[in-house]
């Protein structure tokens, strides 16, 4: 008769002392990992930033591609009522066309909702309420006429963290410092 095969309990699974300690170390990585996904301290600011930079660039976009006489392309930033969002085109009026697609404007009160103040200063003049781009681009007031953000145009979203959307003078739009 053959010997069977013989299998050493050696090598059949983790010791005792190998199991605590891999849930050990599992348990310490859940942890971090919970704490990163329970808080949100700067998230809202962050994903604010980007909505507002893809909105302005769209608008400036479509201002740069019309070919009709006098165009309004009118983005509206609304601390009071905690919004921002293109106005509408066809009346330009300096408050946010509601019509216009939810990833392009906030709804009414939603920065207030997030705890999230919203200021935009333009470094040759003051404080801003809105921005307009003409056929090349660039930043003018409201009305059309001037250049604005003659330097630069700080956009600060600030709750937890202040994030900021600079407009350069010839219509450079981005994140991060301003100026630079």
């Amino acid at each position: 008769m053959q010997n069977a095969p013989h299998h050493s309990l050696r090598s059949a699974g983790f010791t005792l002392l190998e199991l605590v300690v891999v849930m050990l170390i599992v348990g310490i990585l859940a942890i971090g990992a919970a704490a990163r996904f329970q808080d949100k301290d700067g998230f809202s600011e962050v994903a604010l930033q980007k909505r507002m930079l893809s909105a302005l660039r769209a608008v400036q976009q479509q201002a740069m591609q019309n070919t009709l006489n006098n165009p309004c392309y009118l983005f509206v930033f609304d601390n009071t009522n905690g919004q921002f969002g293109p106005a509408n085109p066809n009346t330009c009026s300096t408050s946010v066309d509601f019509t216009q697609p939810a990833y392009l404007r906030t709804e009414a009160g939603e920065l207030q909702a997030e705890g999230i103040s919203l200021s935009v200063i333009d470094n040759g003049s003051g404080s801003i309420t809105a921005v307009r781009f003409n056929q090349l681009g660039q930043p003018v007031q409201a009305d059309g006429n001037a250049r604005i953000c003659s330097a630069f145009c700080t956009v600060n979203l600030t709750g937890e963290s202040t994030q900021q959307v600079c407009i350069e003078s010839e219509g450079f739009v981005h994140t991060g410092v301003c100026g630079g």
